[in-house]
């Protein structure tokens, strides 16, 4: 594998994310558990959700950010997901960050960032149908109780 130091990152090694909402930077290489499986690589987090997790009062439940991890291997897949803090892990051995790394993670980045203003547009599309859909229904019933009460005398 071509691998190059850009930079070499150096962070509490072993140490998980506090539930505080500090989230180790994009290029740190990091452990992320998944149940009883542990996926390493370098991590992209989209910043935004990062951003969310110091906001107070959130629930425990949306505390969540989308990640990609950039495997080792450049045969294996780029794994993604959303992930707690307590699921991020910065790796006790630090890998030298790939001199491709730049790339990866922007694109992974703006894919992450689509994905959000995708998700975001369909839930208020959603939202707009329904409200469509509510106003037809509405105004179908007027029309009936007018017809109704004007229905010409015979």
């Amino acid at each position: 594998m071509d691998v190059a130091v850009v930079e070499n990152v150096t962070s509490g090694a072993g140490v998980a994310a506090p539930a505080g909402g500090v989230f180790p930077a994009d290029g740190v290489f990091v452990e992320v558990r998944e149940g009883e499986a542990w996926t390493a690589g370098w991590l992209v987090a989209d910043r935004t959700d990062v951003a969310a997790l110091s906001v107070n009062g959130v629930a425990e439940a949306k505390r969540l950010v989308s990640v990609a991890l950039v495997p080792l291997s450049p045969d294996a897949p780029v794994w993604q997901g959303r992930v707690r803090p307590d699921q991020v892990v910065v790796a006790s051995l630090q890998r030298p960050v790939p001199v491709w790394w730049e790339r990866i993670a922007a694109s992974l980045a703006d894919a992450m960032r689509d994905r959000r203003e995708v998700a975001w547009l369909r839930e208020h599309l959603q939202a707009n149908q329904k409200a469509h859909a509510d106003w037809v229904e509405h105004i179908a019933k007027d029309a009936g109780t007018w017809a109704d009460e004007n229905k010409p005398v015979q």
